[in-house]
């Protein structure tokens, strides 16, 4: 179990890095977007978004875009920051699934609202098959053993309201 901790917790310090602001002298190669938005710090995103190369990198841990990251967590704040610096809503993370997928997955309808709004078509599929669709199906057991990994708070109940505003958006816009 305390190997399972130091794992755990070298995975979210590797992942997540530091939350101060980078310094003003020069240009880093490697620029946190990704943790303030997955933490909705906006000011920090802020600041970090002037200074970065690329909106759409992936971290280098977990492969996933700070846009995804953001949805994942329910920041919708940090969702649109993202887009108007125009981050990619169909960009892949490093499994092939987009940021709708993890909106989706999570239960996250205020973000994939801005997503679909931005362009994202939920209709793109991950390495594994999953669309935007197919993570509003995916078992709690799943679901909530990532959600753990990632350090995430979520109860059942919240996951599955959300999955069903998601799946009610997702509708609305499909063709009669």
């Amino acid at each position: 179990m305390r190997t399972l901790l130091i794992l755990l917790t070298t995975c979210a310090v590797i992942a997540c890095g530091d939350t101060s602001t980078p310094p003003e002298s020069g240009r880093s190669e490697i620029v946190d977007i990704w943790t303030p938005a997955a933490m909705g710090d906006i000011a920090v995103l802020k600041a970090r978004l002037a200074d970065t190369r690329d909106v759409n990198a992936p971290d280098p841990t977990f492969r996933t875009t700070a846009l995804a990251f953001a949805a994942s967590f329910g920041r919708p704040a940090a969702v649109k920051m993202l887009l108007e610096a125009d981050a990619d809503p169909n960009a892949r993370n490093g499994n092939g699934s987009t940021p709708s997928v993890s909106a989706a997955f999570f239960g996250r309808p205020a973000c994939l609202e801005l997503l679909l709004k931005a362009g994202a078509d939920p209709n793109l599929a991950g390495a594994n098959g999953t669309t935007t669709f197919g993570a509003l199906d995916v078992p709690w057991e799943i679901t909530k053993g990532i959600a753990d990994l990632l350090m995430m708070p979520l109860e059942p109940a919240v996951l599955e309201a959300g999955r069903a505003s998601c799946r009610a958006l997702l509708e609305d816009r499909s063709p009669e």
